[in-house]
């Protein structure tokens, strides 16, 4: 601040941003990741307001709701962001015309950042396919054909398809066997510091509701109800299964999804197997709730959280130290008994881990069924998703969702 105040005559704008880029500890506090706070510069921002008379910009997890808030308040004079215009490049277009509900809000994943910083590549964006690709699709490419799409399955990629195609003009039918839209996305916004998958998952299904798209709930896709439908096209979104071992005293064992979603509650000393980014949030969930988190899995320590970009994964590992989350790495989960996990290292010992809950968080597998019921149930049968993908993100979802209905 007395810095400031001394070269204050000699600048035009102060701008307020925090952080280092060539040090992992500070480097997300530069592109806050998803549990970070947004607007988190603003208290310093409106510290150098109150003294300075040149105009304050700050930076830092914004979005056109806050920047109003901001710039209201006289907290600073110009609220700076980047990564909401590259989730939605029209979103103050849209602001401007009263429909600020269909922003497509930023979800704070960092994978512009990442693709860009760490592998030096053109960016790219989780919730917006068409970042960093705007001279390979042209808006005006409408399709020559209109065809009726049948898009089964409502979760991430299946919603980004129904959408995307719809709006080129096809006719098309959604269909989600359970009664609410979400798949997967559901299970991954349930945390408090989520909240902005939470906000993304909401614009998806609302942009989808205010479409002409035919919804159909608690609808699962048999052969003879698709064939009555008499699609051109029919796209299997079904999302993936769990991959869950059969192990003895199956009363001390839960799957991560039922734990996210609400439906079991665990107990106080909680064993997690799996260190990947979905067993490293929840951990990171439960201990904020003040349980004892212990996680295992066969990796080593230098891939505790994989899957994430590599901004999140470090402010991801650092607060899981911080909430002092044990980690038994290099461990293999051999059976469950009625005391806890038995879990045997390098050395081939079996170590018991006393605890409430062992609860799974191994991954999953394509979910095929309902495309090798139905691959021949139409002129074209894709398959995308986590019904496609290994490794199901957001970002493959969306992509893959997209990049389908500009072809059909």
């Amino acid at each position: 601040l007395d810095f400031a105040k001394v070269i204050e005559k000699k600048i035009d704008m102060i701008h307020v941003s925090r952080g280092l880029l060539l040090e992992d500890k500070l480097l997300p506090y530069v592109f806050q990741p998803t549990y970070f706070k947004h607007a988190m510069n603003v208290p310093a921002a409106e510290k150098f307001k109150e003294i300075l008379s040149i105009p304050v910009a700050v930076v830092g997890s914004l979005n056109l709701d806050l920047a109003e808030e901001i710039i209201a308040d006289g907290k600073a004079d110009v609220a700076a962001m980047i990564r909401t215009l590259i989730a939605d490049p029209d979103a103050v277009k849209k602001a401007q015309k009263g429909k600020a509900d269909e922003i497509r809000p930023c979800v704070r994943c960092n994978v512009c950042i990442n693709e860009t910083h760490f592998h030096f590549k053109p960016l790219r964006c989780s919730v917006n396919p068409l970042a960093g690709r705007e001279t390979q699709f042209s808006p005006e490419a409408y399709p020559r054909t209109l065809k009726k799409v049948m898009v089964i399955g409502g979760g991430p990629a299946g919603l980004e398809t129904a959408r995307v195609c719809q709006e080129r003009g096809h006719e098309v039918v959604l269909y989600e066997e359970k009664a609410e839209l979400g798949g997967a996305l559901k299970m991954a916004s349930m945390a408090p510091f989520k909240a902005d998958m939470r906000k993304y998952l909401d614009w998806s299904i609302r942009m989808a509701s205010k479409s002409n798209i035919k919804i159909r709930l608690a609808a699962k896709a048999v052969l003879a109800d698709v064939k009555a439908e008499n699609p051109d096209v029919i796209v299997v979104a079904t999302g993936a299964l769990p991959i869950l071992p059969d192990f003895h005293h199956q009363e001390k064992i839960v799957w991560v999804g039922d734990v996210e979603l609400g439906k079991v509650q665990v107990g106080q000393e909680i064993v997690i197997a799996g260190a990947g980014f979905t067993g490293c949030e929840l951990a990171l969930h439960l201990a904020e709730q003040g349980k004892k988190v212990t996680v295992i899995d066969r990796i080593s320590e230098d891939e505790i959280g994989a899957g994430v970009s590599a901004i999140n994964r470090i402010a991801l590992n650092s607060l899981l130290k911080e909430n002092k989350v044990q980690f038994h790495m290099e461990v293999n989960l051999e059976d469950v008994n009625a005391n806890g996990a038995l879990v045997k290292d390098s050395q081939g010992n079996i170590i018991e881990l006393v605890c409430d809950q062992v609860i799974l968080s191994l991954g999953v597998r394509p979910d095929l069924a309902v495309f090798n019921t139905l691959k021949t149930a139409a002129e074209e049968v894709y398959v995308i998703g986590d019904s496609y993908a290994q490794k199901g993100t957001l970002w493959n979802a969306t992509r893959q969702g997209f990049d389908l209905a500009m072809t059909v």
